[in-house]
């Protein structure tokens, strides 16, 4: 589905990503993992279109996207859901979730009453909640919220930077479980994370950045378990 070959984004003088190749396969959740500065969100935000390359190739459902803008890439298909949710606290909670689908509305507006719909669905404890002010929302409501956003531009693949910051172990266990089931539906899963452990559980394949560079790359979750490469690549303190 999503293939990164070589890629170089540099900020300013900051080379942050230095020849990053990787894949990201149809129903799969690919997770991201490293120390702080390693280049995760960075990754994300070349994806996206937010940062412009300093070399390489994106190629999307086989489709060259590099240097594409934002707006072009999230009408292919890919959806950014970035680090602290940014929602919007004063719209309401329909209101946040109706502005993921601005693109779509003028082409694609007779569908977007029952992909609300939908979303509700995947998250339930934002039914009723639809007239609330987003920021009246806690943490947990705030981030199945930032998601339910990124579903209504009706992505085939999402981005998640970081979902699990800042939430309380049970509030993260059941965001997993949904990503697991989004993959079950056909939506495939880039899982910035540094809690190693939840992204470990739902990962269908890993790869570790350390420094801009790709460390480690695997098609399971058991080599990165072991402790020696935890330590090696993400530190002792990792979760």
């Amino acid at each position: 589905m999503l293939k990164v070959e070589d890629f170089n984004v540099s900020h300013g003088y900051i080379h942050a990503l230095k020849n990053v190749s990787m894949r990201v396969k149809e129903r799969e959740i690919l997770a991201v993992l490293g120390a702080n500065g390693a280049g995760k969100s960075t990754l994300l935000g070349a994806i996206a279109g937010l940062y412009r390359p300093a070399g390489g190739k994106i190629t999307y459902k086989d489709e060259v996207i590099t240097g594409q803008s934002s707006e072009e890439i999230v009408r292919k298909g890919i959806s950014l859901i970035p680090e602290n949710r940014e929602i919007f606290g004063t719209l309401s909670v329909r209101e946040n979730l109706m502005l993921g689908a601005f693109h779509r509305y003028r082409r694609d507006k007779g569908h977007l009453l029952q992909d609300l719909k939908e979303v509700l669905e995947v998250f339930p404890a934002l039914k009723g909640r639809e007239g609330d002010p987003a920021g009246s929302l806690s943490g947990g409501l705030q981030q199945m919220l930032a998601i339910g956003r990124g579903l209504m531009a009706n992505p085939r693949l999402l981005l998640l930077d970081e979902p699990s910051i800042g939430l309380a172990p049970l509030v993260v266990r059941e965001i997993m479980n949904i990503l697991v089931q989004l993959k079950k539906t056909g939506v495939s899963i880039v899982l910035v994370e540094q809690n190693t452990k939840s992204a470990l559980k739902v990962a269908d394949s890993v790869i570790v950045l350390e420094r801009g560079r790709i460390a480690h790359a695997g098609n399971s979750s058991e080599d990165i378990a072991d402790a020696s490469i935890r330590e090696a690549y993400l530190g002792k303190a990792c979760p």
